[in-house]
């Protein structure tokens, strides 16, 4: 009974611990979320500062101004575009992919944004295009020069395009060439990016959404009728390889160093790589220079600047080329189809018929393959079935003959019997009687 008692307060004490583990891992993921939330309240408030500040130094010289621009990638838009018409066929076609970097400068009143646009096939979507587009807007703003003050860049906390080595590396790079005298980017918080420019974007598609759209040049019109937006083709060769250049002078931030933190800024002070986990949290710094004489550094850093290798174009993908041409290019006007669904040469067309092929083949061989096994199972499945079958006694067999006793007899008189049978009422064991 002392054990029963034991065992069932040793039960009530391991249930006891299982709800305060419980309890305690709620209250965990409580405290979680409301850190969560006040960062990124934080982040938003910082976000709001800068741009407060911006259009407070609008009037201010180049060298005594903090500007501030907030940029983010749109939805992908897609071309042709029938905007005017119920979808058809066209629905399950795959258009052409057109890319728009939305760029707002926080100090112009009313706000306004650049678009900077240019097709899947002139480029792609990474780290080396973000930074070469915030460079190439840089210039075309006309204030990447030297002596200038602050530079703030707001933007959402994607990683494959905004949060990575190429971009954040800007930061140094520009302090240590002496165009500003801190650069700092901002990312706002993970589920609350919602910014200025998703507005403009909305603005920007306007009339995007309801209209027939068969060119490249179609479309720039397009995206600038609205006024509050100008539109900026790409060409290919704004494209650079950023990350080659930057590893020539800087080393990659440590692993780690870049998810958990939502601050990266760099002063000219001493260059560093500071970062911060959010506002009013330790300032982290770090030096990612390559080791060199600072003078040569600093000549060679501004000479190659300025003559950095151009990436490769990517191109349209041969399935995409065949697609246009075949599926998208009887939909399209005639005097338009050239230009948007041009014929890919013989040999792109060869390939893609070639790879569909051998697409299907290996189908039809997997399918075969999964046909075999399955019939292979259930002919398995029969035999055991068959084999159970046949071990199974039958109903109709006769019954096997039971096992005659042999005769026996009392151990003290002879007479046959068993115990207690015999005239002598013998209590012994019986013996095999003797066979006459």
């Amino acid at each position: 009974m002392l054990f029963r008692e034991e065992t069932t307060g040793g039960a009530s004490s391991e249930g006891d611990f299982s709800a305060t583990a419980q309890q305690e891992h709620l209250e965990n993921q409580v405290i979680k979320m409301s850190l969560h939330v006040e960062n990124a309240r934080k982040m938003r408030a910082l976000a709001q500062q800068k741009s407060r500040e911006a259009k407070e130094d609008v009037t201010k010289p180049h060298s005594e101004r903090r500007h501030c621009f907030v940029m983010d990638y749109s939805q992908n838009l897609g071309l042709p575009h029938f905007g005017d018409e119920q979808p058809g066929e066209t629905y399950y076609y795959s258009p052409l992919s057109i890319f728009c970097f939305g760029t707002i400068d926080c100090c112009t009143t009313p706000e306004k944004m650049h678009a900077l646009v240019y097709k899947e096939g002139e480029g792609k979507k990474g780290g080396n295009n973000v930074s070469s587009l915030i460079v190439f807007l840089l210039k075309e703003k006309g204030i990447l020069k030297k002596g200038g003050n602050e530079l703030s860049i707001i933007m959402d906390n994607c990683t494959g395009q905004n949060k990575n080595k190429m971009v954040l590396r800007l930061a140094p790079l520009l302090v240590e060439l002496g165009f500003f005298k801190k650069v700092s980017f901002v990312f706002l918080v993970r589920g609350h990016t919602k910014n200025i420019c998703d507005r403009y974007f909305a603005l920007m598609k306007k009339f995007f959404h309801k209209s027939q759209i068969y060119t490249y040049p179609d479309l720039i019109k397009i995206l600038n009728r609205q006024e509050h937006v100008t539109a900026l083709p790409m060409a290919t060769d704004v494209f650079k390889n950023m990350d080659l250049f930057l590893n020539k002078f800087y080393k990659n931030p440590p692993p780690g160093s870049i998810l958990i933190n939502q601050i990266f800024f760099s002063a000219h002070d001493n260059c560093a790589f500071s970062t911060q986990t959010c506002t009013g949290e330790e300032v982290v710094e770090r030096n990612l220079k390559k080791q060199g004489a600072a003078a040569s550094r600093t000549e060679e850093m501004t000479r190659e600047f300025e003559d950095i290798p151009v990436l490769p174009v990517p191109g349209v993908k041969p399935i995409k080329q065949v697609e246009l041409w075949k599926k998208w290019g009887p939909n399209v006007p005639p005097e338009k189809r050239e230009e948007m669904c041009p014929k890919p040469s013989q040999e792109i067309i060869d390939l893609v018929s070639n790879s569909r092929k051998e697409k299907a083949n290996k189908n039809k061989s997997e399918a075969a393959k999964l046909a075999g096994l399955q019939k292979k199972s259930e002919l398995t499945s029969e035999d055991e079935g068959e084999e159970i079958k046949t071990s199974e006694p039958t109903q109709t067999s006769e019954p096997a003959p039971k096992k005659k006793r042999k005769p026996q007899a009392c151990s003290k008189c002879g007479e046959p019997g068993r115990k207690n049978t015999c005239p002598c009422q013998n209590q012994a064991v019986t013996v095999p009687a003797m066979s006459s």
